[in-house]
């Protein structure tokens, strides 16, 4: 559900967002450079994740055909193609 969007996020992102706009330097303290040039920034919150890790697997595991995102890709998944296209377009 869309309007759930505020449990799905990561406290500190959504404590940023709820101040309502975020400076460049608010921006900046979010994110973390991993390598050069190649950002993180934490988006959505633990619970969350290990959600929508334990459906893909599932998915995964069920033996129906999986979409991958490109022909480089053994393991990735097209999360719209498995009816999750709305929880990733809120």
């Amino acid at each position: 559900d869309p309007k759930r969007v505020d449990e799905w996020l990561h406290p500190a992102l959504l404590e940023t967002m709820k101040k309502g706009t975020i400076t460049p330097t608010e921006a900046k303290e979010l994110c973390e450079e991993v390598a050069p040039g190649i950002y993180t920034f934490p988006l959505l919150n633990d619970d969350y994740c290990d959600a929508l890790i334990e459906e893909s697997e599932h998915f995964q595991a069920s033996g129906l055909p999986v979409a991958r995102p490109n022909s480089m890709n053994n393991y990735g998944l097209i999360v719209n193609e498995i009816g999750m296209e709305r929880a990733m377009d809120a």
